[in-house]
């Protein structure tokens, strides 16, 4: 009887060892699935932001292009458009109409502005 009773609790102690075994794959399953979800996340962020940023580039650039374009359209006697040359004076120009001189360095402002 006694023997029944150790080879019970031996099969307990054996079948609770085996739950944590068990329970300690499943946890290191879960986490490694987290750092993988967490990379591919991150992955996907990134991607999203070079995407925003080039929208964000892209929309800059028009919107500068088309001021200096229309400043050189008034400042031309004729209002020809046949041969607009942009040089970066104009650039700085625009970029001060449109409150963007904040982009602009130190040495910039100074030339543009004279001083």
């Amino acid at each position: 009887m006694e023997e029944n009773n150790n080879n019970n609790t031996n099969k307990q102690v054996t079948s609770k060892q085996q739950t944590l075994l068990i329970d300690d794959k499943k946890i290191r399953n879960f986490m490694r699935d987290i750092i993988v979800n967490k990379n591919q996340l991150h992955h996907q962020i990134q991607q999203d932001s070079i995407g925003v940023m080039n929208e964000l580039l892209q929309s800059f650039v028009e919107a500068l292009l088309c001021d200096s374009i229309s400043n050189k359209i008034g400042d031309n006697e004729n209002n020809q458009i046949n041969d607009i040359s942009i040089s970066v004076p104009d650039l700085y120009k625009s970029m001060m109409n449109l409150d963007l001189g904040f982009l602009l360095p130190n040495r910039c402002l100074k030339e543009s502005s004279g001083k």
